[in-house]
């Protein structure tokens, strides 16, 4: 700040007068939100790269429905609604004093896989699984918890070959890994084949009868 004086000469026998008032000079706000973001469906964002000059004060809002760990903090963490992830983006908006940033965080979508529903099947029987479905994926991967094989094991149409003498419930489990940004994330969904016992049936031993006469078998 800077005082200024103000003084006038009187005339004849008038005294000098004079006057002041204080000057006070303030730095212009800066707001910088920060660059244009994508994350992994999921995940939270923390605001890292957004600064503020000559403000105490500053609050982050959004035109989604996500939430701010604390507003008030220039490097805030945000987490996406539900809303916000299926809208696809959101703006989020730093604000200080007047002067206001904004940037764009956009959501890569997750991987996403449906084993399909379980199955029943008869002793011995190979199982060909169908009705799989899986979005946003790089791979697929089932793994066994039977004994038998999993053939064609990273397709959306895998066959489940029985060990010998095989029964009960068998589990096949499905993984698959994201792409992009969501490239480390893998999720993974289970389909039961339930394997019946085998029908056994014994017709006797083999017998001679007359005409017109009653056996019992």
């Amino acid at each position: 700040s800077v005082t200024l004086t103000l003084s006038a000469k009187g005339n004849g026998l008038c005294p000098e007068v004079s006057d002041a008032m204080v000057l006070t000079l303030t730095l212009p706000i800066t707001v910088n939100a920060g660059e244009d973001a994508i994350i992994c469906e999921g995940l939270t964002y923390r605001l890292a790269t957004a600064s503020v000059t000559n403000s105490a004060t500053v609050v982050w809002s959004t035109n989604g429905s996500g939430s701010f760990n604390n507003p008030n903090l220039i490097n805030a963490t945000y987490t996406p609604s539900a809303a916000d992830l299926q809208k696809g983006q959101v703006t989020l908006t730093l604000t200080a004093g007047k002067v206001k940033d904004t940037l764009v965080l956009s959501f890569s979508a997750k991987p996403f896989i449906s084993a399909g529903s379980d199955r029943e099947a008869c002793f011995g029987e190979n199982v060909s699984i169908s009705n799989v479905t899986a979005r946003n994926y790089s791979g697929i991967t089932w793994i066994s918890k039977g004994m038998g094989e999993v053939q064609q094991s990273n397709t959306l149409t895998p066959v489940y070959k029985p060990a010998a003498n095989e029964t009960g419930d068998v589990k096949l489990i499905a993984i698959v890994t994201g792409v992009g940004l969501c490239s480390t994330q893998t999720v993974t969904d289970t389909l039961i084949i339930k394997y019946h016992e085998q029908l056994l049936i014994d017709a006797g031993e083999p017998q001679t009868v007359y005409v017109n006469t009653k056996t019992t078998l």
